[in-house]
């Protein structure tokens, strides 16, 4: 079987800012429900082989306990209610979701990436999370970026990664550590050129690794000192780039109830989805729909709200 992991709230954040004026007749904000599900449509359209697992953050304390500035950057922001109705909308599908308490969407997704490639299946990863790419490989794990305003959809096998980043997908973690990552506010080394920080981090994977080698290295004194100044922070780093995949997240099988997923729809005045076109589409708990349909274009899940020109904020991803 075909997996296809979405990032619950990588999905539901550029749902939301992609409609962020649409309100129902009651009062409801309704972009994120309703950009959330268009997307899973499409994408179960594109992917119609693909079995769907969302994964969510939940309470995800741990890393905010190893680095107190984690993500402090990030633009204060709440959509507790869409997703919680979102949860229950989509236990009424033949979408499995799971979560493990104190972790992050990430790391839930690395350990289930793990599992199901153990089961001989292969991994479809759906989010602009650039620390997943850290799981690509080929024949087991792929990730799809989707497209974002400017900025084009993107494909990651390793070949892919190596162009974009220098490194191979395992060393990723060990780039962003000694790189740093602005999206989820965490330091980097001032002023020494990425390509040196990756030519580093493709030589030896670890930032440890790499301060026990670094006297080998043909580098400035500069560059030595600013890398010698960073080891601590990237040591700390490391603990929040490198993915967990020894986790066992609780999974929740979704079951097919058209007339519930209804009454959701119904909440949130979606009437371009039909219930039960959409739970037809992701198939039954006891038999894996396989659907032969004409490819769906996907330039962008949030086109029209970008062509339109909707003032919504650029979308920070983690």
């Amino acid at each position: 079987m075909h997996r296809l992991i979405v990032d619950g709230f990588n999905l539901s954040y550029r749902a939301h800012y992609a409609h962020l004026d649409w309100v129902t007749k009651t009062g409801i904000l309704s972009g994120c429900f309703y950009g959330f599900m268009s997307s899973l449509q499409t994408l179960k359209n594109r992917f119609p082989k693909h079995h769907f697992t969302v994964a969510w953050d939940t309470n995800s304390t741990r890393k905010k306990s190893i680095f107190a500035e984690y993500k402090a950057n990030r633009q204060a922001f709440s959509i507790d209610q869409p997703i919680a109705d979102l949860k229950a909308a989509l236990s009424c599908v033949n979408i499995w979701q799971s979560e493990y308490l104190g972790e992050e969407a990430d790391d839930v997704i690395a350990s289930l990436a793990a599992q199901f490639n153990a089961n001989g299946e292969q991994v479809l990863i759906y989010s602009r999370d650039k620390d997943l790419l850290q799981l690509v490989r080929d024949g087991a794990v792929t990730v799809l970026w989707p497209k974002v305003g400017l900025s084009q959809e993107m494909m990651f096998d390793a070949e892919r990664v190596k162009k974009e980043y220098e490194v191979s997908p395992p060393n990723i973690p060990c780039l962003l550590c000694l790189r740093g990552d602005h999206s989820d506010n965490i330091p980097g080394v001032p002023r020494v050129p990425t390509t040196i920080l990756a030519r580093l981090s493709e030589a030896y994977g670890i930032p440890e690794v790499v301060y026990e080698n670094l006297l080998k290295e043909k580098l400035t004194v500069f560059q030595h000192s600013a890398l010698m100044s960073h080891q601590r922070q990237a040591s700390i780093n490391w603990q929040l780039t490198k993915l967990r995949t020894d986790l066992d997240p609780e999974i929740s099988k979704g079951k097919s109830n058209p007339d519930k997923l209804a009454e959701w729809l119904m909440k949130y005045e979606v009437k371009k989805i039909s219930a039960e076109s959409f739970v037809k589409l992701f198939g039954t708990e006891t038999q894996f729909l396989e659907r032969r349909s004409t490819p769906v274009v996907f330039e962008s899940l949030f086109d029209e709200e970008i062509e339109n020109g909707a003032n919504s904020p650029s979308p920070q991803v983690r």
